[in-house]
């Protein structure tokens, strides 16, 4: 037998092609762009701190332990509960008090312990930096023989010595005790000032002391050394327990939008104890961590009590922020005039050329300043100024793309790995220190926001200087740890602190600072919004959740409300706004203002005014008690014009009508700022605001009362269309047990079978067919079928499993509990529970009541043997299986030639198919059988998915894991083990044995782009054109025959695409025409009024039906059983995407109807919408959808169109793009990229497929139908002698993410070659032959292109402006 860990690469089980999206998307990405070299003579040497092997990498310049590389590294670092210093070979502990006036806080340095070594040959060598992460430094000191393990939150401090050294440990207070335990593992060191240390050795250790220092003799090993927190013996009680288990280093792991888990390797034995600061236990999940905390454990900080938590792996969770390019709560119409006056003024004065300044932040301000004109006037319908401040944007741009402005400049030092300015080269305070990696964030940050509207609004732009713009953004915001990267890991964010600091490489006794957080969450912001642009999943997923940590931490600690504790009373009292928060202080004072000076205060967490500022001064109590604070300031002489901008800004959100006077009434604004942004803010206002208050620990996105509705991304209170009373459902209380009916349930699940009709039709539960009828479970290890035309598993029933005196033998079973990857079947008449966990290799049972059981076969027992213990029975049967029976406790079964049965039993049973005769084999069953799952969730994060098992019994879980599987399973998780010769047959592939109780996949990301992702040929764009404007004129919505919700939908989707076609190829003439179309066609089916037909809800089964469908299994090809939701539903949400893109207050008008929809099949929970079943149609262990509904089929589920799914999927993802909500941009797009996988997987089939017989894939190129157990080459519309009608399927709609789809170019000329065979002669059925040119384009342009331009009519989904717009943009 091969057990193999996945550190080490898994066995293909495909021949590597270029068809995987992962193989797609290397193939798109070239060497990132670098800015062009430059030599720094400001910068330090590294070297001097960091070990040789760190420094071929870029090197962090803002992290928390920054000052112990800088200068002569001996200045402190804040090191969460101490103080630590590092100097002369020593290293100094302090658990500091705070200071505190009016003006400032500061946590005073005195040196409570120094350790270092006794007899130290160098006393005066440097230490160095060995390792370091998110969340820890390693510090040595050579010299000494010592190595710190210095990790934030830990309360102790950890270091190894080692070759037999003796220490010293010194103190500038007396030691009144230093008293060891018995053993000399333990010593209590009390000091005369209040203190008690106490040191915990790895192994004794001989302790002596003066009054002043404690030495030791020599010691080889690890040593722990905590300060009490308090005097009470619970403490001292808890560092003992925890004292055995230490951290050598942390990391945090961004899973999943607004998530990040924090992981620690550790040593010793036991559980990890660490500290949490005020923001970690506001977000700490107590729904994912295994954690306790502490709470009577505290350390006091000035960031706040540090509360003990226990556990080696955290999970942080922020509520989610609304990433969004106009405003969160729409501009009053009303106001659109004052705001489109002041506009024509702001963008008259645009001059490129009038433009003095060169600094990297005041000319980055000056853009963003220009961008922000450019939506505010998208979002008032004034179109007509965008080409001049598109032309703006650009001629200010470009040169700092390019390189060509003179004055200053991008440039790329590969010292420690980053960013530098011309100027910043040669002079440490030009451009505020950005050449020594100050700012960074606020700089680049103005820029990538102007870069994302550009790109927006001209995409051929954007796709030019893509490489440049992810060079800046990367800068500040690269996640890779990758030895080949360019840039440090999040240069200005502390994964610890959960903000950014921004003091770069200078040494600064206080440790790192950031003054403006508004200008950090701009940062984070930007990007998400250039990953909105770009269709970056990732980016926009990171951007947001960075965007909100910092939001959190600025209300946390920046933003002071009256009565908070956090910072004393006399600090509080005196301050509603940190001045400069530095890791050791807080101060009143700025760096350019003094603490009088509150407007600027006031202004530099509020600037640059933006739709995020909305959620940043989300507590309207504090709002109005700040700006209280600041207006006495404004009567101060010589108050700047901008900074009143500011203070006015935040009093609207309070007092509209006072501030918009105001506003008008100012002779200036900051540069970064403009009357037309601040009309536009005040405009955005609520008329009247309520006068509860939540506070900071509320939602980001849930205001006060009155207030919340309009910026949570998911409604408050969901939109449910009419309750409509279908005649033609089924029952579910027939099936599921009473606690379930009231919740919405599945309706194409694995196991839909047993619970229509009369719940007797099998369904595959991986690797067996299982069968329930007449109060029994009969087990199938299915045979196949195999034609050239199909393949269909057989169900033979191999065991049946009954009770065998059943005083109801008819009743019927009853679903108790289900989940993403099990459910739970209970015969109740019976006594039996069985555990359907998909993937298992054991059918595993209940049994209570001491219950006789009876398993009969159809095919006679050969044999019947047992172990001594009689808790193991192999079967033999004459069809040559072994199964093998486990018991929970000794079973007395006996046999006669088809019959087993069992004397009375309570306990656990299993059952297993011994797969392969080898006698490993079964030793790994026995080995596996005694661990059981009893359900199976799957967590969705982004581009992963996370398996929990929730097992019982001891021992290590065996699950079997199919193709796709294997191919996702995370590398880099140690924490499973695959048994390459553990094999079972199936259609879907082998499945492999793993051993493990939790998964990770991840599948390579995807782009979720409006556009083509290659670009078009600017040769083609007068073509497109001429076919756009023949196309828009067809558009007709009075004309709309179709009544069916799926032939409407793809009319809807069709005109959307022309949309965005027009705007690629910049030709928004027509853009108008079509989105009154889109409107005129979707509105009634979001309002209610298509009299013809419509959406409804259905409180029964929990979801959409359709009026045709409520009376009619067939109407709208079965919506109303829940056949083809995804379907129907991908295409209108496509054309509502678009909508919201070119219409954003339409958007917010319909966004509750358009949420409606939308989680009909996306909903991940009853969290999200209740009303809704998760996930409908994706089946999260096959990692594909379904399409059935709730029809019973004895091929279980089934899906014809894998293009349709991820249509579907790829359109939620923009709806959430065009609505700013990452965590819908996350979950779209990542089942998107499980679709893909899954088409490539299973539907397509190439020549080499090693799944499927070679008889099928000779025949084949595409699969037609798939079922549960079935592949079929059929269509549930066309023979499968309609080649081409199989290609189209998996084709439409032709869409941006199709070049995903498609990405094996060797496939595609296979798939193109079979198809056109069958392609029609004539001029009929044209629409298909469009989608086998467009594939066809993929390696003969020209000829495709001429086949194209000869057709006479096109699908109703697609148009020849569509089809000339994917073969051109072949490259």
């Amino acid at each position: 037998m091969v057990l193999k860990n996945l550190t080490n690469p898994i066995k293909p089980l495909h021949k590597p092609t270029s068809s995987s999206s992962q193989s797609f998307a290397m193939a798109l990405s070239s060497q990132p762009f670098i800015f062009p070299g430059t030599q720094s003579i400001v910068l330090p040497d590294p070297s001097a701190f960091f070990a040789p092997h760190l420094l071929s990498n870029p090197l962090p310049t803002n992290s928390f332990f920054q000052n112990f590389v800088l200068k002569n590294g001996d200045q402190p670092e804040f090191i969460h509960p101490y103080i630590v210093k590092s100097s002369l070979s020593s290293l100094t502990l302090c658990y500091p008090s705070q200071f505190h006036n009016p003006a400032f806080i500061y946590q005073t340095f005195i040196a409570d312990l120094t350790i270092r070594a006794l007899n130290n040959p160098n006393p005066n060598a440097p230490h160095v930096i060995s390792s370091f992460d998110d969340l820890s430094v390693t510090l040595d000191l050579p010299s000494s023989n010592l190595r710190f393990f210095l990790v934030k939150g830990s309360p102790f401090i950890t270091f190894s010595v080692s070759g037999n050294v003796a220490i010293s440990i010194s103190t500038i207070h007396a030691i009144l005790q230093c008293s060891p335990n018995g053993n000399r593992t333990k010593y209590t060191i009390k000091l005369n000032n209040e203190q008690t240390w106490v040191l915990y050795a790895s192994s004794p250790i001989d302790l002596s002391n003066d009054v002043s220092s404690i030495t030791s003799g020599v010691f080889s090993g690890i040593i722990r050394i905590a300060c009490l927190p308090n005097s009470d013996q619970t403490s001292e009680a808890v560092l003992d327990r925890f004292s055995s288990c230490y951290p050598t280093s942390g990391n945090a792991v961004f899973k999943q939008p607004f998530c990040v888990e924090y992981k620690w390797e550790k040593k010793g034995w036991g559980d990890v104890l660490m500290l949490a600061h005020p923001l970690h236990l506001q977000l700490l999940s107590a729904a994912d961590s295994s954690v306790t905390v502490l709470e009577g454990f505290k350390y006091n900080s000035i960031d706040g009590e540090l509360v003990g938590v226990v556990g080696d792996s955290w999970i942080l969770k922020s509520d989610p922020v609304s990433v969004t390019w106009h405003s969160i709560k729409g501009v009053k119409e009303e106001a659109c005039l004052e705001i489109i006056d002041s506009l024509n003024k702001d963008v008259a004065a645009l001059d490129s050329k009038g433009i003095s300044t060169t600094s990297s932040y005041f000319f980055g301000k000056l853009i963003a300043r220009a961008a922000r004109l450019a939506l505010i006037a998208e979002e008032v319908c004034h179109l007509d100024v965008i080409p001049a401040i598109h032309k703006f944007l650009k001629d200010t741009v470009e040169p700092w793309l390019e390189g060509t402005f003179q004055a200053n400049g991008f440039f790329y030092e590969s010292k420690w790995g980053g960013i530098v300015t011309k100027q910043g080269a040669l002079d440490s305070g030009a451009d505020f220190g950005f050449g020594v990696y100050n700012d960074h964030h606020f700089h680049i940050g103005h820029f990538l926001y102007a870069i994302a509207v550009l790109a927006k609004i001209d995409p051929i732009w954007g796709r030019k200087y893509k490489p440049q713009a992810y060079a800046l953004m990367a800068d500040f915001m690269n996640l890779s740890r990758r030895s080949n990267s360019k840039y440090a890991r999040l240069r200005c964010f502390d994964l610890w602190k959960l903000h950014s600091w921004a003091g770069g490489l200078t040494e600064f006794a206080d440790g790192r600072n950031q003054e403006s957080t508004s200008e950090a969450v701009n940062a984070y912001y930007s990007a998400a919004l250039m990953g909105l642009a770009y269709g970056d999943t990732h980016l926009v997923a990171i951007g947001s959740t960075l965007s909100a940590l910092e939001i959190h931490s600025a209300q946390t600690w920046w933003h002071v409300k009256e009565g908070s504790t956090l910072y004393g009373e006399e600090f509080t009292k005196n301050n509603r706004v940190v001045g400069v928060l530095w890791s050791n202080k807080r101060d009143s004072g700025l760096w350019f203002a003094p603490p009088e000076w509150k407007e600027c205060r006031l202004g530099i967490q509020v600037l640059p005014i933006l739709p995020i500022t909305e959620l940043l001064f989300s507590d309207v109590q504090f709002v109005k008690q700040l700006v209280e604070w600041t207006l006495p300031a404004l009567a101060r002489e010589g108050v700047g014009e901008g900074w009143k901008g500011f203070v006015y800004t935040l009093e609207a959100i309070y007092d509209k009508v006072g501030a918009l006077n105001k506003t008008r009434s100012l002779t200036g604004f900051d540069d970064g700022n403009s009357l037309s942004n601040l009309l536009w803010w005040i405009h955005s206002r609520d008329d009247e605001v309520g006068k509860s208050d939540r506070g900071s620990n509320a939602m980001l996105c849930d205001m006060i009362a009155g207030y919340n509705a309009e910026l949570t991304l998911h409604p408050k209170t969901q939109f449910l269309f009419p309750e409509g009373k279908s005649l033609v459902l089924p029952e579910p209380s027939d099936y599921f047990s009473s606690q379930l009916v009231s919740t919405p349930l599945p309706t194409n699940s694995f196991f839909q079978n047993f619970v229509l009709k009369n719940g007797d039709q099998p369904e595959y539960i991986q690797p067996y067919l299982i069968r329930s009828a007449n109060s029994s479970i009969s087990i199938s290890y299915p045979s196949q079928n195999i034609s050239s035309d199909f393949i269909e598993q057989i169900f033979r029933p191999d065991l049946t499993i009954s009770a065998s005196k059943n005083p109801k033998p008819n009743q019927r079973h009853v679903i108790s509990s289900y989940s993403d990857l099990s459910v739970t079947l209970d015969l109740p008449s019976s006594n039996l529970r069985f555990f359907l966990v998909r993937g298992s290799p054991y059918l595993t049972f209940a049994v209570n009541g001491n219950t006789s059981i009876s398993i009969s076969t159809v095919d006679p027992i050969r044999k019947l043997s047992c172990d001594s213990s009689f808790t193991k029975y192999t079967i033999r049967l004459r069809n040559r299986q072994t199964w093998i029976l486990y018991a929970s406790a000794p079973i007395h079964l006996t046999d006669n030639i088809s019959t087993i049965k069992s004397g009375g039993f309570s306990g656990v049973i299993r059952i297993a198919l011994l797969a392969d005769s080898d006698s490993q084999f079964e030793k790994i069953l026995d080995k596996c059988s005694l661990t059981y799952p009893v359900s199976g969730s799957a967590i969705l994060g982004s581009f992963a998915l996370k398996y929990k098992w929730d097992v019982k019994g001891a021992g290590k879980l065996l699950m079997l894991a199919h193709p796709l599987h294997l191919r996702l399973l995370s590398k880099a998780d140690a924490s499973v083990t695959v048994l390459e010769d553990v094999k079972y047959s199936s259609m879907d592939g082998e499945l492999v044995g793993v051993i493990g109780d939790t998964w990770d996949l991840e599948a390579e990301s995807i782009p979720v782009s409006w556009h083509s992702i290659k670009g078009l040929n600017k040769k083609s764009i007068p073509e497109i054109i001429r076919a756009l404007g023949n196309d828009v004129k067809t558009l007709n919505a009075s004309n709309i025959s179709a009544t069916s919700s799926y032939f409407y939908g793809k009319l809807v989707a069709r005109a959307a695409r022309l949309a965005l076609i027009a705007e690629e190829v910049s030709y928004p003439q027509i853009t108008p025409v079509v989105v009154q179309f889109l409107k005129d066609m979707i509105e009634p089916w979001l309002n209610g009024t298509f009299g013809a037909n419509g959406f409804f809800y259905d409180k029964k089964w929990g979801g959409l039906v359709t009026k045709h469908g409520l009376n009619d299994t067939t109407g709208d090809f079965g919506f109303g059983i829940y056949n083809d939701h995804h379907f129907h539903l991908g295409y209108y949400i496509y054309g509502i995407s678009v909508l919201t893109r070119f219409d954003p207050a339409w958007g917010k008008q319909y966004k509750s109807q358009a949420y409606s929809l939308v989680e009909d099949y996306t909903n991940l929970g009853p969290k999200e919408n209740q009303h809704y079943t998760r996930l409908r149609c994706f089946d999260l262990w096959k990692l594909h959808s379904w399409a059935a509904g709730l029809t019973e089929f004895p091929f279980g589920r089934n899906q014809e169109s894998t293009s349709e799914a991820i249509n579907a999927y790829y359109s939620a993802a923009l709806m959430g793009s065009a609505y700013g909500d990452a965590d819908l941009v996350s979950v779209g797009s990542t089942l998107a990229a499980f679709e893909i996988q899954s088409a490539q997987t299973w539907w397509h089939v190439k020549g080499d497929n090693e799944i499927y017989a070679p008889r099928f894939v000779k025949n084949n190129k595409v699969v037609g139908i798939l079922w549960s157990r079935k592949r079929d080459s059929i269509l549930w519309f066309a023979p499968a002698e309609r080649k081409d009608i199989r290609l189209g399927i998996q084709v439409l709609p032709i869409l941006p993410i199709t070049e995903v789809v498609f990405s094996d170019v060797d496939y595609v000329k296979e798939l193109v070659k079979w198809a056109l065979t069958s392609v029609p002669k004539n001029s009929t059925e044209e629409g298909w032959k469009g989608f086998v040119y467009a594939l066809e384009a993929m390696y003969k342009q020209k000829q495709a292109l001429n086949k194209v331009r000869d057709l006479s009519s096109h699908d109703d989904g697609n148009s020849l402006s569509n089809l000339l717009w994917w073969i051109h943009s072949r490259k």
